[in-house]
């Protein structure tokens, strides 16, 4: 399994796609950034911290170079291993990536990589000049991998007609369960959490949790919300999680002023890992 992001959504995803594979008796081993981030459990399989890019304090032209120069690494636990498959989970610099995909080709080795979003920025592209030399490049690595993985039937359709996949090389399997990160932690009781966030214990409350992209809608969710709240005055909504770098020009907090709903909403503009201190995720998932 490779996994170079270590981090965020798609760290947790794998971890829980890996236990599962671990509990039904494969062998598995990860290969992801030195930057993982760890949890209180530790994973039944090989972890080898070795790729780069990972380092948040860094600039975006750091990462990448960092991320390149370690692809060496990646090449020595693979000879190391000898794995009968590979399964890829994105990409963090796509222009990297594919040569490291085409290379484990090349050693005979099949590979299935999951298209998480099939239209994105990578670390290094962010302007719509580089999004569109990304998407030469993302059709490159769809075109690589034996086999596809999606979550939903619309990223399936863009993968047929926008990349050209045939559609006999994806597979469509739904998002799994993330509460697994959550073991070995303490959950907080529902009316500690909303204590803890400062909203009313008997008040509905709905969560946007996660990286704030376009494709998930939260514009639209708050064109929606003045008639939610006027169904339900009392309503309140959790907006957690940092936007990605072509969402950045979008002022939410304009959005919600205009609409009139600003106080029914809580805005925590960050990436929130497990252990982050103030708005933990078992606070969230307890509300």
């Amino acid at each position: 399994m490779i996994e170079p992001v270590g981090f965020s959504g798609i760290r947790y995803y794998t971890e829980a796609l890996s236990r599962q594979l671990v509990a039904n008796g494969m062998s598995l081993a990860l290969i992801t950034s030195r930057h993982y981030e760890r949890l209180p459990v530790p994973p039944p399989y090989r972890v080898y911290e070795v790729m780069g890019g990972g380092d948040r304090t860094q600039s975006r032209l750091q990462r990448g170079v960092d991320y390149m120069l370690r692809q060496l690494k990646v090449a020595d636990v693979v000879r190391m291993e000898r794995p009968d498959l590979i399964h890829m989970q994105s990409a963090l610099v796509n222009a990297v990536d594919i040569l490291l995909l085409r290379w484990l080709r090349y050693r005979g080795l099949p590979v299935v990589y999951t298209v998480h979003e099939p239209s994105r920025a990578s670390l290094l592209y962010t302007a719509k000049w580089r999004i569109a030399m990304n998407r030469v490049v993302d059709r490159q690595i769809y075109h690589s991998a034996n086999q596809l993985i999606v979550h939903t039937w619309i990223d399936r359709t863009q993968l047929i007609d926008r990349y050209g996949v045939p559609a006999e090389r994806i597979t469509r399997i739904e998002h799994g369960n993330h509460f697994l990160q959550l073991e070995g932690i303490d959950i907080p009781s529902r009316d500690d959490s909303r204590i803890r966030l400062g909203l009313p214990l008997n008040v509905p409350v709905g969560l946007f949790f996660g990286d704030r992209r376009y494709s998930k809608g939260l514009d639209l969710l708050i064109d929606a919300l003045p008639r939610i709240i006027a169904e339900v005055p009392e309503f309140r909504l959790i907006i957690a999680g940092r936007a990605q770098a072509a969402y950045r020009d979008v002022d939410f907090e304009a959005m919600l002023q205009e609409r009139g709903v600003r106080d029914h909403v809580i805005i925590d503009d960050r990436y929130i890992p497990v252990s982050y201190t103030h708005l933990t995720l078992p606070t969230i998932y307890s509300v």
